[in-house]
């Protein structure tokens, strides 16, 4: 089924001859971390988008699991204080490459919520994960414009990656150019949903009266 859809894609684009800028977000992917499906797709999709003569990148978390020497994770240079539950938190971007391929990975690194911990999904108190992946969600948007990759399509995977959206809806819409780019979001498991407290909202900085209504996260 992938590799018919990525046809019909391929087909579409070579009609107008449009190659695209893809952004890949998720948490996990083959052969750098994994533990449920997700990670085979985002392991193999962005390679095979590539091949197509799109300009792929993909965005994960830098768990403590990811070690720098093996995977030859560099440092770009970027760090910034992303703002949580009332207090500044300092993430760096690394990167390295999927293996066998031109797809760049950038990594969002933070040891209190990613660098210290060896599971991708930690089984915590629910909210304390929410704002692990909120954190996520936000450091990586914050961070685009100064690794200097324009997506033209936001590709969006599972409820961690959900609050990308809202962010790219209200407080970081310029990075969609006034409309120009797009949002796919996959939802690769309905077991797990996500579902959160909107009191949650206020601490990621997003405005609960704009973003939790019936047409957006309500």
């Amino acid at each position: 089924m992938l590799r018919i859809a990525l046809r019909h894609f391929h087909e579409g684009c070579i009609m107008d001859n449009t190659r695209f800028n893809i952004l890949m977000v998720g948490t996990e992917a083959v052969p750098l971390a994994k533990e449920g499906g997700v990670a085979d797709v985002l392991g193999s999709l962005p390679k095979e988008l590539a091949t197509l003569g799109h300009q792929v990148r993909l965005f994960l978390p830098r768990y403590g699991t990811i070690d720098v020497a093996r995977w030859s994770l560099k440092p770009t240079g970027l760090t910034l204080a992303i703002p949580m539950s009332g207090s500044n938190h300092s993430v760096s971007v690394l990167q390295t490459s999927l293996p066998d391929s031109p797809v760049t990975v950038y990594l969002l690194d933070n040891e209190e919520f990613f660098g210290r911990h060896q599971r991708i999904y930690l089984g915590l108190d629910q909210r304390d994960e929410q704002r692990r992946f909120l954190l996520f969600c936000r450091g990586l948007l914050e961070a685009l414009p100064g690794l200097g990759f324009v997506p033209d399509i936001f590709h969006l995977n599972d409820w961690q990656t959900a609050p990308c959206a809202a962010y790219l809806r209200t407080s970081h819409g310029y990075l969609l150019r006034q409309g120009m780019a797009r949002i796919v979001y996959s939802v690769h498991n309905l077991q797990y949903q996500g579902r959160w407290d909107p009191s949650i909202l206020d601490e990621a900085g997003l405005d609960r009266a704009q973003v939790f209504n019936p047409p957006g996260l309500e």
